[in-house]
């Protein structure tokens, strides 16, 4: 980082990364940077700077603090994109609200796409919406997102290859479960 232009550092990619990870020590390192190097230099800085403060909740597990954090930046624009959305399912998710959650993963699916970050949320919110729709019962929804997930791993690079062999396995158990006899 020392290397970039404080203004140009991509502190928000290390929160959002420190975040899904659960890492607090990185969150709460990168959220120091974004405050130091960016807060009052963005536009939208309501906005960015309450994305920033729901980046280091999500990964001090303070789930209500950042769905708040979340409301003030969706506040800031028409409606959230596709990563705040996806932010919000994992925060209800994380908190035990599993009906938020599916909420939010199908919002995180439907929302117009500027492409960005759609190799990142689109398959985890499929895989994530299949899971918590199996855990709920609704085996025919699970089978439908998990299907959807795995059209888009049909080359899966070696690090996904054991998460889409275990997502196929899910499948076909799911499909047993639902054939008569």
């Amino acid at each position: 980082m020392a290397d970039i232009k404080p203004v140009d550092r991509p502190w928000e990619g290390v929160l959002f990364a420190a975040a899904y990870a659960g890492d607090t020590l990185s969150a709460r390192i990168a959220h120091a940077g974004y405050m130091k190097d960016k807060s009052g230099t963005q536009p939208l800085r309501t906005f960015w700077d309450a994305r920033a403060n729901a980046y280091l909740a999500i990964a001090r597990e303070q789930h209500d603090e950042a769905i708040a954090q979340l409301r003030i930046a969706f506040g800031e624009r028409a409606s959230p994109d596709n990563e705040e959305s996806f932010l919000m399912a994992m925060s209800h998710e994380r908190a035990g609200r599993p009906d938020s959650a599916i909420v939010w993963l199908e919002r995180t699916l439907t929302t117009p796409s500027d492409g960005f970050g759609d190799g990142i949320y689109r398959p985890e919110a499929k895989r994530r919406l299949a899971a918590l729709l199996e855990a709920k019962g609704d085996l025919r929804g699970a089978i439908r997102y998990y299907e959807a997930f795995l059209a888009d791993w049909t080359q899966p690079e070696p690090a996904q290859a054991e998460e889409v062999r275990a997502v196929k396995a899910r499948v076909a158990a799911l499909r047993a479960k639902l054939a008569p006899g």
